[in-house]
């Protein structure tokens, strides 16, 4: 028998409380907590981390730096900043007993899940940054 695990991170995090609720920048910062989560399960200099960490765990910590990264990406938007920042705060205000060397590894997960997901929202056609507020079918009960 073949089953489909669900993903850890679930996108129901994203606008359960949100103001806005179930908008096109809501499934950004989703999709950028699903490309962190892959970036950490994959990444070989995360080992150790990711054995001391059960899945939930690490959807959980994927969903605190997405929603931490919304504060950098409007800083951006709005000109109060010349680009995007992924600050090392991100990850030792969440992880306050990790040493130096490991929150830079988380941090080094979480620039590579923002360059991957910079690319592929160069192709994709619903332009989650430029119609930030525009509602999206993302979120509807069937697609979860």
């Amino acid at each position: 028998m073949n089953t489909i695990m669900k993903h850890p991170v679930k996108a129901k995090w994203f606008y359960k409380h949100e103001d806005g609720g179930k908008i096109k920048l809501n499934w950004f910062f989703y999709e950028l907590a699903l490309t962190f989560f892959d970036e950490i399960t994959d990444s070989d200099e995360l080992e150790t981390y990711r054995m001391a960490k059960s899945l939930n765990e690490l959807a959980q910590f994927s969903y605190y730096f997405a929603r931490r990264m919304k504060k950098s990406v409007f800083d951006q938007l709005s000109g109060v900043t010349p680009e995007t920042i992924i600050d090392e705060e991100y990850i030792s205000d969440y992880y306050p007993e990790h040493s130096r060397k490991q929150n830079v590894a988380l941090l080094n997960a979480g620039c590579d899940a923002w360059a991957k997901l910079l690319d592929k929202c160069i192709v994709c056609p619903h332009r989650c940054i430029s119609e930030k507020e525009y509602p999206t079918h993302m979120f509807q009960e069937n697609t979860l």
